[in-house]
């Protein structure tokens, strides 16, 4: 765990001590990239941006705030920034056959299914969700972390799970007649 004496010295930090601080936290952020890009080139590249842009902004790094959630705003900044930069990618949509429409059950199972749930939620939706159950943040490290109230972090997460429960309902088989 980070040190307080460790963070009371971020406006006077060197390369080494930066490494030292944000080394524990950059699987935090590649998961956090991951959850949101979907894309695992994207999200290494987001990692290694927000690993930039987090140590020339050091000095605003606030004594006496988690670094990990501080870092984490950093890179959850970034995946928004280059969701909004990628106005070239069409994502299309695959043809719907009448015939082969799937089961409630078969999308429960598939990880596509779950990944393609949560790509049709908006941005602050996606973000709590990753960050909840993807990271196991709590409500108040996520509320740190995306600049809110853990309140308001609590029910964004139970507005976005509101969302995704139609795809996890399983239909009631009621027995022969």
């Amino acid at each position: 765990m980070l040190q307080a004496q460790d963070l009371s010295r971020a406006a006077a930090i060197d390369r080494e001590e930066f490494l030292y601080l944000v080394q524990p936290v950059l699987r935090y952020a590649q998961r956090l990239a991951h959850g949101m890009l979907r894309s695992p080139t994207e999200a290494e590249d987001v990692v290694q941006e927000a690993t930039l842009k987090a140590w020339s902004k050091i000095k605003t790094f606030e004594v006496g705030t988690d670094f990990k959630s501080w870092f984490l705003k950093v890179v959850a900044n970034e995946c928004r920034q280059t969701l909004r930069s990628a106005w070239w990618k069409v994502l299309r949509k695959s043809s719907v056959d009448r015939g082969s429409i799937q089961s409630p059950q078969d999308q429960f199972v598939s990880d596509d299914g779950v990944r393609q749930e949560l790509s049709r939620l908006s941005y602050d939706h996606r973000e709590v969700i990753v960050l909840r159950y993807y990271l196991d943040l709590s409500f108040e490290q996520i509320g740190s972390t995306l600049g809110i109230s853990p309140r308001t972090a609590k029910s964004r997460t139970h507005r976005a799970l509101a969302r995704l429960r139609p795809m996890f309902s399983i239909p009631e088989v009621i027995g022969d007649e």
